[in-house]
């Protein structure tokens, strides 16, 4: 047996948990929910948060309560499904309410082809889906009697993650099991909310209240911090594939409501309503979604609450296993020794190497005779195209350069992304309507995709036509989109396969559990006064925690220094404070983070050592430049388990006139919460007063005090101190409102010379009111100065200014108007960098005219636009615009269209591209039986300021379909014109379609339809044209409801640039058997023969059989 030490605190929370054993049989009372307001006052916007006084409007724990559920007949997989409680079934009755909802089926495959196999099974569909027996099933349940409930929900795949959730309520008790998503209700210290896979038992009274889960985690917690750019946004979080509600926003210390920013869960950014100086600072905390074979080890908790009347206690008990068999996104070979192939190619075990667009994680050595040569890339291997290079890196492959020594011996160390790690993505059709469409997974493995065109929407029959990688296209993984450079008509569809990758750092691996416990104690001294005491003791292995480093000065130039040359310059090389950082985590600046042209673009700007700490700069530094850097890195401690307290008290005053609240905390830098990072953050007093002096006049003063240690030695601290007044005055009606605010903000910090030495003093003032001269209309109006002085060497005094002017009109029933417009101007003077000025103008408005019962109007315009004073700082204007008009039917028109776009997407790491459209559509009655549409749409895109594309299409259809007839026609004809520039060559093409539809409907039973298609394609720039030619032919028979059949032909003859030709014969039924089951069959026969390449060419066929059960 292993002893137990009991030390003070395991005393006393053992004596807690006796007492809250013993407080079970205690009558009920009211519960008044716990008062917590450790809120900061926003400095920059002098927007003052109310303290937080809750008074019970019930009895109950409406805090520590699970949530009473919504039985839904299919839960949200990604959505937190809360416990089931019994309800009355429907239509009465004692036995058992069941209803079963979804969908199961397994589905039999053969397939066989002669001639080039790997193009068939492409053009099919079937690397990932090409399995003899394939099974899929969408199902949910949800059941109840008496007291009793049941919801529960199964989802599975193939090639997806599978989903599975039950929970039962039967009155006082709960429990839930699977993939669900649990908000753990510990405490303050204890804040846990993430997806889990695993089980959750709940207990619940008026009086008591008790919580358990044991699981393992799908979801991994991060945290970034950022300071503002003088814009809105959007700022980048280097993550992707968040999960939308479990993001926390703090800005300047003060926790944003999600009114106040616009979150990109997929694409990992964040914009806000309002423009963050420089000054501002953004903490993010989110959670991550784990894929694949990822978790982050098990966790397990317990919390347990008990009302006395005037007092409350709370207990709780967190843990996050070890995960000891680390499970890293990349793993690493070392010194693996490859023999060249007669094309001189060297083949890795592993494919899918860890690599950037500019580089990747390899290191190739030649021996010859004992002598050692690293080889260069793109010099002695590899020297290719991006396209080719990017397949290299999927296959594994290293070519080397000819000619190339056949004795020499050649070792390779690289990172690569494991098999679980790794996922393919299967038949994700391509909006293509723009040049840039973004991609559903994130991180795709640039080189392993391929881009196919089909001839419908669900992309299940192709016509054999592959794009081209780096000639049709491009794929960025770090804003998972693909670029489409060569044009493709509206009404073709294109279809893309391709694997990708967490982008992870890798979950965070130690040999040591991670263990929180918390108490907490409430009590109500009077009606007026309460109070809290909070106390929490984690122990973690601190080491594998990594810690936020902003706004590091790295160096000072003193004079020119020339970087961008090959040779490399020993002066360029420059160290951080820290070693240890965590991969991709460095962002380097010139000065200043205001303007993007002072953002360093990693590898092409920058080389960075992680383990070292070091950077190197591969741009020339002008003489008196501040390098400056935020980066996260893991502290230099060795492995083992430490100890760390926090605690906290909260006491609050309120009477009719009166509010005051204090909150007092104090930390050891080596807590760390569960899935947290280590904590800085040594102690915090924040308080909060507001008076009223009258019926409409009320005065308020806030106060924060923040003490960061540098490191968990404490070897240095920084401290921060807030101070905020501020008056709000109305009239009595409250029509008009006015307040004032002075604040000020001093940092400073114990190092020396002082690493950080400011001082910021801000003064606001706004005014709402009735718009003059204007029916239903308001208006809202702010100023703010705000003037910086930082004292560290080489930096620069800022005085910032804004302006804010928001607009809400209705005159009537038929117009409203809304529209937000802002100004903030930063002036920099003094010091060592180069003084400017750059301001930031956002509007946005949103409009709705109807001038007649005919006519709608609406416009939404979203502008960003950036002007700066340096002649090195380029402007910049962010514009997201949608006009619209549109018509309802009159006399013979059936609808007429106008609509206008403009989408601008900017990047830091890689060119921002933009897209622009306008587009007119119209059908009209020229008989009972014809109607006529035409439409014209014309759409320019860019990519960065080297590649432009411009498409223009005018279309004319004849549709005859007379009344009371079995027949219909249709005759259209589609001309068009598209170029495309760039810095190394131009084109210009025209484009024509012409197409002739027919379709036959004799009776319910029968159905029959043609299509015949032609498309040309010729060139001004000397490119050959190419000519299509497409025929399609459609037979369903449905004899008897539930029973269809279907005879499908396609044939595609292509002249040109390819010549080809391309057709398919397809039959198939589907049955319904019973209520339940259905069965159906499908048989397709496809050949594709290629004139210029015979070795593509194939014949071959695909049967698949699926028995399904519907409930």
């Amino acid at each position: 047996m292993s002893r137990v030490t009991i030390t003070p605190f395991r005393a006393i929370f053992a004596v807690f948990c006796l007492a809250f054993l013993v407080l079970l049989a205690a009558p009920a009372c009211a519960w008044v929910p716990p008062l917590h307001d450790n809120r900061a006052p926003d400095f920059r916007s002098g927007k003052w948060p109310e303290p937080e006084f809750r008074l019970p409007d019930r009895p109950g724990f409406s805090l520590y309560e699970l949530p009473k559920p919504e039985t839904k007949s299919q839960p949200d997989p990604g959505a937190q499904q809360p416990p089931p409680q019994a309800q009355k079934p429907k239509g009465g009755g004692d036995g058992w309410q069941v209803d079963v909802q979804g969908y199961r089926y397994l589905r039999m495959r053969r397939y066989g082809s002669a001639g080039n196999s790997t193009r068939f099974e492409s053009a099919m569909g079937l690397f990932a889906y090409g399995s003899a027996f394939e099974q899929g099933t969408d199902m949910s349940l949800t059941a109840s009697r008496d007291r009793y409930a049941l919801t529960a929900s199964f989802y599975e795949m193939p090639r997806q993650d599978r989903e599975m959730e039950v929970a039962l309520g039967a009155g006082l008790y709960n429990l839930r099991f699977g993939d669900i998503v649990l908000a753990f209700k510990g405490g303050s210290f204890t804040p846990f909310s993430k997806k889990i896979t695993g089980f959750e038992v709940g207990y619940n009274t008026k009086k008591t209240f008790l919580q358990m889960f044991t699981s393992q985690s799908k979801s991994q917690t991060q945290t970034r911090t950022f300071t503002g750019r003088n814009i809105k946004g959007p700022y980048d979080l280097g993550a992707n594939d968040l999960i939308p509600d479990r993001v926390t926003v703090k800005l300047n210390q003060t926790v944003l409501g999600g009114d106040e920013y616009i979150l990109d869960a997929f694409l990992g950014e964040i914009t806000f309503y309002e423009i963050l100086t420089s000054s501002d600072v953004i903490t993010v905390t989110f959670e991550q979604r784990l894929r694949g074979g990822l978790d982050a080890g098990g966790l397990s908790g317990l919390a347990a609450g008990f009302n006395a009347g005037r007092a409350r206690y709370g207990v709780s008990h967190l843990v996050q296993e070890a995960n000891r068999g680390a499970q890293t996104v990349k793993k690493t070979v070392s010194g693996e020794t490859v023999v060249p192939d007669a094309d001189g190619v060297l083949q890795a075990a592993h494919g899918f190497i860890a690599r950037t667009q500019e580089s990747g994680s390899e290191t190739i050595i030649k021996s010859v005779a004992g002598l050692d040569t690293t080889l260069e890339p793109g010099v002695d291997y590899n020297a290719v195209d991006l396209s080719q290079k990017m397949a290299f890196y999927a296959q594994g492959k290293f070519k080397l350069k000819a000619p190339f020594d056949t004795n020499a011996v050649y070792t390779i160390s690289y990172a690569y992304y494991p098999d679980d790690v790794v996922q393919r993505q299967e038949n994700e059709y391509i909006s293509h309507l723009n040049a840039v469409y973004t991609l559903q997974q994130q991180t795709i493995y640039y080189g392993s995709e391929t881009v196919r065109q089909c001839t419908d929407q669900t992309c299940t029959v192709y016509t054999g036509l592959v794009l081209n990688r780096g000639t049709d296209y491009i794929i960025e993984e770090s804003q998972n989109r693909i670029i489409l450079y060569n044009y493709i008509a509206p009404d073709d569809h294109l279809a893309i396969d391709y694997n990708y990758y967490p982008l992870l750092g890798g979950v965070e691996s130690t040999q040591y559990d991670h263990t929180v416990d918390g108490l907490s104690l409430e009590y109500d001294v009077s009606k007026a006064v309460k109070v809290k005491a909070e106390f929490a003791r984690s122990q973690s292995d601190i080491s594998s925690k990594p810690i936020q480093q902003l706004n590091e000065t790295v160096a000072f130039v003193t004079q020119d220094l020339a970087c961008s040359g090959a040779a490399l310059n020993a002066g360029c090389k420059f160290r951080f404070s820290n070693k240890g950082l965590v991969d991709n985590s460095v962002v380097m600046y010139f000065n200043d983070r205001v303007t993007r042209e002072n953002i360093l673009t990693p590898y092409s700007d920058y080389i960075v050592d992680t383990d070292q700490g070091a950077v190197e700069i591969r741009k020339d530094i002008p003489a008196g430049t501040v390098i400056l850097a935020d980066y996260r890195y893991y502290p230099d401690r060795p492995e083992g388990l430490e100890t760390g307290n926090i605690w906290q008290f909260d006491g609050a005053y309120r009477d009719s006139a009166t509010q005051f609240a204090l909150s007092l905390k104090g930390a050891d830098t080596t807590f760390a919460p569960v899935g947290g990072e280590a904590n800085m953050e040594t102690a915090r007093m924040n308080w909060n007063l507001t008076h009223a002096l009258g019926p409409n006049l009320k005065i308020g003063a806030r106060g924060l005090s923040v003490d960061t240690a540098s490191d968990l030695e404490q070897a240095h601290t920084t401290t921060q101190q807030q101070h905020a007044f501020d008056v709000d005055w109305s009239l009595p009606d409250k029509k008009i409102k006015i307040s004032a605010g002075l604040a000020t903000r001093d940092q400073s910090d114990d190092f020396s010379p002082a690493q950080t030495d400011s001082s910021e003093k801000a003064t606001r003032f706004s005014l709402g009111a009735p718009m003059p001269l204007l029916k239903n209309a308001t208006m809202d109006f702010g100023f703010m100065r705000q003037s910086v002085n930082d004292n560290k060497q080489g930096a620069a005094n800022t005085a910032n200014t804004r302006r804010d002017l928001g607009i809400n009109w209705k005159p009537s029933q038929n117009l409203s108007f809304n529209g937000s417009f802002s100004e903030s101007a930063l002036d920099s003077s003094g010091g060592a960098a180069e003084p400017f000025t750059s301001t930031t103008r956002a509007n946005a408005i949103t409009s709705t005219w109807k001038p007649t019962r005919l006519v709608t109007l609406g416009a939404k315009i979203d502008k960003q636009s950036k002007t700066d004073s340096r002649p090195s700082a380029e402007g910049s204007t962010i514009n997201n615009t949608l006009i619209r008009l549109d018509t309802a039917p009159f006399g013979r028109v059936h609808f007429i269209g106008i609509v206008l776009t403009k989408n601008d997407r900017p990047s830091i790491n890689t060119p921002s591209s933009s897209t622009q459209s306008e587009s007119f559509s119209a059908s009209l009655a020229v008989t009972r039986a014809i109607d006529f549409s035409p439409s014209y749409i014309n759409t320019s895109s860019s990519y960065g300021s080297t590649s432009q594309n411009e498409n223009t299409n005018t279309t004319y259809k004849l549709e005859y379909r007379p009344p009371g007839r079995p027949y219909n026609a249709a005759y259209s004809i589609d001309k068009g014109e598209r170029s495309s520039r760039s810095l190394t060559s131009s084109s210009f093409f025209n484009t024509g379609r012409s197409k002739l539809e027919f379709g036959y409907n004799p009776n319910p039973v029968w159905a029959f339809t043609a299509a015949l298609e032609n498309e040309t394609e010729s060139s001004t720039s000397g490119v050959p044209g190419k000519n299509l030619d497409k025929l399609n032919l459609q037979l369903r028979h449905k004899p008897v409801k539930g029973r269809s059949h279907w005879l499908l032909f396609n044939r595609n003859n292509y002249g040109g640039t390819q010549s080809y030709s391309q057709s398919t014969l397809e039959f198939g039924l589907d049955y319904k058997l019973t209520d339940l089951f259905s069965w159906d069959l499908r048989y397709r026969k496809s050949d594709y023969s290629d004139k210029i390449r015979a070795d593509s060419s194939y014949d071959g066929y695909l049967l698949e059989s699926s028995l399904r059960i519907q409930f």
